[in-house]
């Protein structure tokens, strides 16, 4: 049982930590690729 738990609990933190990431680098792309094409494009 305790073994389960252990393995659910590692796999969300590495759920949890992949996806932040995700979110992390699209808003830094966004900010920084944003900061040339927003204003262009009109």
């Amino acid at each position: 049982m305790e073994n389960q738990l252990k393995m659910v609990l590692g796999m969300s933190l590495a759920y949890v930590t992949s996806f932040a990431g995700l979110v992390l680098a699209y808003f830094y792309y966004r900010k920084h690729r944003g900061e040339k094409d927003d204003r262009g494009n009109g």
